[in-house]
């Protein structure tokens, strides 16, 4: 289990004592050693997530929809090409529009796109190739079951309230009523509980063999009666050896009170037994047939985020009754983007399930991890979101075998048909930019000189103010900056030309190709690596969103690529076959580089769209104070880069340090702790340069936003 652990602690709370302490006693709550053994948590996995929209088409207008996309992507299989030119997306286009002439003819590209008001059943079957394979309906509820293709696959369940009382799909309807997922009673506590907002409304889990649902309502019955949603668990099916049954629980306490329940959010646990019901994700779904296209890839349950009041209220919560553990601490220092200012803990469960191959690791649904953010300040997403949509899901998180693949599919898919997923703007300075550093360096040329040469590159738009440099580099500009400078062509052509992306390589060194990394800067997907394990991340805007500004859950997609080479000669097996490393859960860790990037990208996605009315309206003082806090932002980006990375790297071999603590002789023991402790006092210097970058930007951004709403007071006035 020790392995598995992976923190960053706060500096007020040191690693050391958190890693020794584990095994020992309990990170928060009163759970004694003998119960923690006894806990159903270690034998839960992920089963689904339900949304609760406020309107769903009738499933024939989805299944047209499926049909439509099918149709379309086997049009571009025909084609051979999957990475699609301008005159490949042109011809799509025009296909789309034939298949679809009963549409709207949508606004192509992402300046037409618009992510609030989007039907997320339909975003998840353009966007994602996800089919619907169930669907429910009684006079008062509208309900679809979806998945990618696999039996393994994530699981979404989508309701909503119908306008008009229409006929039921249920001979029992009160028996659907009495399933919570059916409920409207439930469903309109859920939209009371948030301000009228949609949003996630159910996490289930699965009880797989080691545990029963009742072993979780006995925990909620002892420490958390009051968490108790449906009283004791309810039998859906009880059939001879076919079971199925279900609990529900509220999953937060209302902010400031250790007894009053937040209805918003709901945890469901399910027990299937028997062949009938082992198939079966929730009774009441009649089975829909799906055909799904070779282009999508399967998507798999990886962790659901949340933001809470009280994140140590919910993490204890989470430790009483199902035996969860801390297993990463983002502290403040980490995770403040100006004004913005958030702790997290992802915390989650022991499976013994073993990892045997890449297979079993992208599949496998029995590592749990939830993390869990609270705000620190009153401004920035976590904040807000809790003050205008309460206490709830902020993110799921979905993995994938291919993250560049699938990311292509999804903004080739919006560009051609102006519907699916659009993703996070990353600030392109996150993959790399010209540094005269770098220009010195390859020319032997003066500081002076590469100035010089900056600046004639920026007079012919190779780069910006910033560095960043154009993806497609114009040759001849480049050519003429170099010819009016006096240097060399060709060297100057290399290094403007790995300035697109000179952060990746640093920090990935030679394993990726120039197509590869050019592939992750178009498609903004975030990287991270914990030893030799890599981490790819994408953040969607937000669904579920009514209004542009209005807060809302999203989306994230991500990829782990999994250290699995053989250990050293020194390590073989007996038969002198080289054993391969144990994969972990979670490898690649959860992107301490880019936890610090989300935030960012939010902020500076609100900055944008700042910018962006400004523009519309003519306002130069609202265009100017969107610009200067995305520049604010993205500067803030690139100071705490450096300062992540080292953290990041002392984090990693401190970890392996402490795992060969564990099988090494008492002689070395000393050695290998002094290095851990060197290792800390790393960590703990760049927590607080962290925290003084924090406080820069912070006062920075507070300043851009003082200035400007002095200008729009004055204007008013």
């Amino acid at each position: 289990y020790t392995q598995f652990v992976f923190l960053l602690e706060s500096v007020a709370q040191p690693f050391c004592t958190l890693f020794a302490s584990l095994s020992q006693r309990p990170f928060i709550g009163t759970m004694s050693e003998f119960e923690h053994l006894s806990t159903p948590g270690d034998f839960l996995q992920f089963h689904y997530i339900q949304l609760y929209a406020r309107k769903l088409q009738p499933l024939d207008e989805y299944k047209k929809m499926e049909k439509h996309m099918t149709d379309l992507t086997k049009y571009q299989e025909k084609t051979g090409q999957f990475f699609l030119g301008p005159e490949s997306k042109q011809s799509l286009r025009e296909h789309w529009g034939a298949l679809t002439p009963d549409l709207p003819d949508p606004s192509f590209g992402k300046s037409g796109y618009k992510s609030a008001q989007q039907d997320v059943v339909e975003q998840l079957i353009v966007g994602a190739g996800w089919r619907i394979i169930g669907h429910h309906e009684t006079k008062r509820v509208r309900a679809v079951l979806m998945s990618s293709n696999s039996p393994e696959s994530a699981i979404c369940v989508v309701t909503a309230p119908l306008e008009t009382a229409g006929p039921s799909t249920e001979s029992s309807a009160q028996d659907a009523e009495n399933c919570w997922n059916f409920s409207h009673a439930a469903q309109k506590q859920f939209f009371e509980s948030h301000n009228g907002r949609q949003g996630v409304g159910i996490m289930c889990f699965e009880i797989v063999d080691g545990s029963t649902v009742e072993a979780v309502y006995d925990n909620y019955a002892r420490k958390h009666p009051n968490l108790l949603a449906s009283g004791k668990p309810t039998v859906h099916i009880d059939d001879g050896a076919d079971k199925f049954k279900t609990l529900e629980v509220y999953a937060f306490y209302k902010g400031g009170s250790k007894s009053e329940p937040d209805k918003g959010t709901v945890l469901q646990f399910v027990e299937r037994q028997g062949p009938k019901c082992s198939h079966m994700v929730l009774p009441f779904f009649q089975t829909c047939a799906a055909e799904f296209d070779s282009i999508s890839l399967p998507m798999f349950p990886d962790h659901w985020v949340s933001n809470v009041v009280d994140r140590k209220q919910y993490l204890s919560t989470l430790e009483d009754v199902l035996g969860f553990k801390p297993k990463v601490n983002f502290n403040a220092g980490v995770v403040a983007a100006g004004e913005a200012i958030i702790e997290s803990t992802v915390t989650g469960n022991a499976p013994s399930a073993e990892l045997r191959n890449t297979q079993d690791q992208l599949q496998n649904r029995q590592q749990i991890y939830l993390p869990i953010n609270n705000s620190l300040s009153e401004f920035g997403h976590v904040h807000f979101f809790i003050e205008e949509v309460g206490q709830g899901v902020q993110h799921i998180a979905n993995r994938c075998s291919d993250l560049v693949h699938f990311i292509q599919r999804a903004n080739d898919i919006r560009e051609i048909t102006g519907r699916g997923f659009a993703f996070l703007r990353i600030p392109r300075s996150y993959y790399g930019y010209l540094k005269l550093t770098a220009l010195q360096a390859a020319t032997g040329k003066s500081e002076t000189e590469c100035q010089q040469l900056f600046d004639e590159l920026i007079q012919r738009k190779v780069v910006d103010l910033h560095g960043v440099t154009e993806l497609d580099v114009n040759q001849d500009a480049v050519l003429a900056a170099c010819n009016a400078t006096g240097f060399d062509f060709n060297i100057v052509l290399s290094v403007v030309e790995e300035a697109r992306y000179d952060h990746m390589t640093q920090l990935l060194g030679d394993r990726l190709s120039v197509t590869e990394l050019l592939k992750i800067v178009r498609n903004q997907i975030l990287i991270d690596i914990q030893g030799a394990d890599i981490l790819y991340q994408i953040f969607t805007r937000c669904i579920l969103q009514d209004n542009p500004r209005d807060e809302a859950p999203f989306f994230e997609f991500i990829q782990r690529l999994c250290d699995a080479t053989p250990v050293g000669e020194e390590e073989k097996a007996q038969d002198a076959s080289p054993r391969r490393k144990k994969l972990k859960p979670g490898c690649g860790g959860f992107g301490i580089r880019n936890f610090l990037t989300l935030f960012l990208s939010i902020e500076v996605e609100k900055s944008l769209r700042l910018k962006e009315a400004g523009v519309a309206e003519q306002d130069a003082a609202k265009q100017q104070a969107g610009d200067a806090m995305v520049r604010a932002l993205t500067e803030q980006l690139n100071v705490s880069n450096p300062i992540l990375t080292s953290i990041s790297d002392a984090m990693t071999r401190e970890d392996e340090l402490r795992t060969q603590l564990l099988s090494a002789h008492p002689r070395d023991h000393d050695k290998i702790n002094a290095e851990i402790a060197e290792l800390i006092a790393v960590k703990e210097r760049g927590n607080q340069a962290l925290m003084e970058v924090s406080n820069k930007y912070k006062n920075k951004l507070q300043s851009i936003r003082a200035e400007y709403e002095a200008s729009a007071a004055n204007k008013g006035s």
